[in-house]
């Protein structure tokens, strides 16, 4: 189960979006703009180590992400005071800025593409 757990590339949790532009004027005071997924994540994190270098990719093709680290400060405002009704306790977790989608879980470059793409209103 462990080695089974490592190589596991399934998204654990998804959240449906509670309400499109529910959470713009909330990201807004953080200047973030509502096509980012934000990447909350840990240093600890196996899934999330395998996650960084895809979604470092995907900003390299001009999508948008905010990093949030669980152990750091640094964009931990954003999480508290606009997604705390969305963060659950897993990492990673993805979430679509607008509207509060979520995803949690290691996930394929595509799948992760595709997510962003629909946070972006693709």
């Amino acid at each position: 189960l462990v080695q089974l757990n490592k190589e596991a590339k399934i998204v654990v949790l998804y959240k449906e979006p509670s309400q499109p532009g529910k959470y713009n004027e909330c990201i807004a005071k953080y200047n973030v703009t509502p096509e980012t997924v934000i990447f909350y994540h840990a240093d600890w994190c196996p899934h999330c180590k395998r996650m960084k270098p895809i979604v470092q990719k995907l900003e390299g093709e001009g999508y948008k992400f905010l990093w949030s680290e669980t152990s750091k400060q640094e964009n931990m405002d954003v999480i508290k005071d606009c997604f705390a009704d969305v963060v659950e306790s897993g990492v990673p977790e993805f979430i679509c800025a607008n509207s509060g989608e979520l995803k949690v879980g290691e996930m394929t470059e595509e799948a992760l593409r595709e997510f962003a793409d629909r946070c972006a209103g693709k």
